[in-house]
Formats: C-alpha cells, sequence, structure tokens
C-alpha cells in the first residue's frame, strides 16, 4: 500500500454518481465537524483507511461504520470504498479491503458485517465476493 503522504493540489477527478449511495450535494451540506466525526478512528470502533501518493494525493479509501447502541454494537457496515480512475486494477482496494476485514477480525464481539454496493459496479461485486461477501 503506498505510504500516507501530504495530499497534493492536483485538481480531483469528478467520480462517477453511480459509485456512491448519496449524492455530491448530501455531502456539501456535511459540516467539517460532521465529517470529523464520520472519519475520527475510535478503538474497536470505526474508522477510514486511504491510499495516497506523492504525485497524485488520495487514491483510494475505504470506510467502517460500527454501530454504537448496546443492541447492535456486534453489527458493522463497510462504506466509501472509491478508487480514482487513474489507479484502478492495480490493486488499491483489495489492499484497502484485506487490511479492514484484517482489523475487524481483531474486534471479538462483532459479529456482522455488511456493504452495499451498485449493481453497476461489477469489478466490485467480484472484489466483495471473493472477499467472501
Amino acid at each position: 500500500m503506498p505510504k500516507p503522504s501530504a495530499p497534493s493540489a492536483s485538481k480531483p477527478s469528478k467520480p462517477d454518481r453511480r459509485t456512491f449511495g448519496s449524492s455530491p450535494e448530501d455531502h456539501r451540506a456535511l459540516t467539517i465537524a460532521q465529517v470529523a466525526d464520520r472519519i475520527r478512528p475510535i478503538d474497536r470502533g470505526s474508522f477510514v483507511m486511504s491510499a495516497w501518493n506523492k504525485k497524485d494525493g488520495l487514491v483510494a479509501n475505504i470506510g467502517f461504520r460500527r454501530e454504537t447502541q448496546v443492541k447492535s454494537r456486534h453489527k458493522g457496515m463497510i462504506w466509501g470504498v472509491y478508487v480514482t480512475p487513474s489507479h484502478r486494477g492495480k490493486g488499491l482496494a483489495e489492499t484497502l479491503l484485506t487490511a479492514t476485514l484484517d482489523r475487524l477480525r481483531t474486534y471479538p464481539d462483532l459479529e456482522q458485517v455488511t456493504l452495499a454496493v451498485s449493481a453497476e459496479q461489477k469489478s466490485a461485486w467480484r472484489l466483495y465476493h471473493s472477499a467472501g461477501f
């Protein structure tokens, strides 16, 4: 996996709207505090992993959100899996998914992990199926 580095000032690529469960408008409506809460790592809880490189900055991302209520804390969801178009086909999504699942295996009371994927995202389907989903 690429070593983390400072993000570059390069212009981000425009993602395909079909690859996300929520709209860009929904994301733009979030406050900085709401975004910080979403990505703040929690011990044996939610976290975000990313891949960066010096030339392009952020090139891949994956998130995990664990339920916080007592009766649903045994559940969590993988979200935000994205690889920039110029970095697809290089194994970044597989590397991040494997690292995420390896980390989740250390959570002794986590029993259920779900994810969602668009029916149009055939490569994502293959990746998730190969990982046991």
